[in-house]
């Protein structure tokens, strides 16, 4: 019975390690647009504008912290993406998402759903956003 205990918790743990490894790391395209809008959905600009390449990062982050300056909240929910093509250095990534936002001084969500296309630029290693970002419908 314990060699199957001591099975059970290497597999276990095997998981756990496997999954952490996995989920801490940006690795592709996808997984860059994915992480950009976590880092939105938590109002954090310079989260967000770290996913950017140089040429577009100062003014995305900019935009961003003027529209957080007045939302409260905002949930993103229901984040479908879809590689629509990928090259060694470059990608675009296709997203649909559902926004929920509560602006400051107006605690009423204001829902909407976004969809559009990402183009990705592989810069030393690292998939970046190579656009300005086209928004989330979100105007007050």
């Amino acid at each position: 019975m314990k060699s199957w205990f001591k099975a059970v918790l290497v597999l276990a743990l095997v998981a756990l390690v496997g999954g952490v490894l996995i989920g801490c790391g940006v690795s592709g395209p996808e997984a860059t647009v994915k992480s950009m809008f976590q880092a939105v959905e938590t109002l954090n600009a310079d989260k967000a504008g770290s996913y950017y390449t140089e040429q577009y990062r100062e003014s995305e982050v900019a935009h961003m912290r003027e529209t957080f300056a007045f939302i409260s909240s905002m949930r993103i929910t229901n984040l479908k993406t879809t590689l629509a093509s990928q090259t060694d250095n470059t990608a675009t990534v296709d997203y649909e998402v559902d926004i929920e936002i509560k602006w400051i001084g107006n605690e009423t969500a204001m829902k909407s759903y976004a969809s559009d296309r990402i183009r990705l630029v592989k810069e030393d290693g690292k998939w970046l956003i190579d656009e300005p970002f086209g928004g989330l419908g979100v105007s007050q």
